[in-house]
């Protein structure tokens, strides 16, 4: 098996932007799971979502992806769990 560097960008084209969603709401699930929105919403600890290499920030995660991917996602699909108030908290 040979890893080759790619970017983010050309890693959606390679598994579809289906497939990167279902890997960032997994994520959130388990930060959800583990009490850790805070680690998830700075991407500490292995929550950390890559930025495109043109990204003119440097930041430790990738909020354009975080937000509609991740929390949007989850938010919509699992109204019960009470996202929008722990999103809420972890930011205030």
């Amino acid at each position: 098996m040979y890893l080759i560097p790619m970017n983010t960008g050309l890693l959606i084209l390679l598994i579809g932007v289906s497939e990167m969603v279902r890997r960032e709401k997994e994520l959130l699930l388990k930060a959800i799971k583990k009490n850790e929105m805070i680690k998830y919403l700075q991407g500490r600890d292995g929550y950390r979502v890559e930025m495109e290499p043109w990204t003119p920030a440097h930041l430790l995660t990738d909020w354009t992806k975080i937000i509609p991917w991740g929390i949007y996602e989850v938010y919509k699909e699992n109204p019960e769990l009470g996202l929008d108030k722990m999103f809420e908290d972890a930011i205030l």
